[in-house]
């Protein structure tokens, strides 16, 4: 990285679902650098906002056919059960 783009570069503003998506894509996708990118730059926001990422968008409440497909990409496998 050019030294001038480094102390001149910009904070990231990934906020909200953004962060979120973001996030759930680079583990999905099994990019742990580009995982521990976003958690370690945007580590108090993902502290804060975790807890609303843990309810169903309230868009997807009422949607029956998207709801299997919204649940496999917003829960973690816990592996199989005993």
């Amino acid at each position: 990285m050019d030294l001038i783009k480094f102390f001149t570069r910009q904070p990231s503003t990934l906020t909200g679902t953004p962060l979120r998506d973001a996030l759930l894509a680079a583990a999905a996708r099994k990019d742990f650098p580009a995982f521990s990118t976003l958690y370690n730059s945007h580590a108090a926001t993902i502290r804060e906002e975790f807890p609303q990422w843990l309810r169903c968008p309230a868009e997807l409440m009422g949607d029956t056919a998207s709801h299997s497909t919204a649940a496999d990409r917003h829960t973690l496998d816990a592996g199989p059960s005993e």
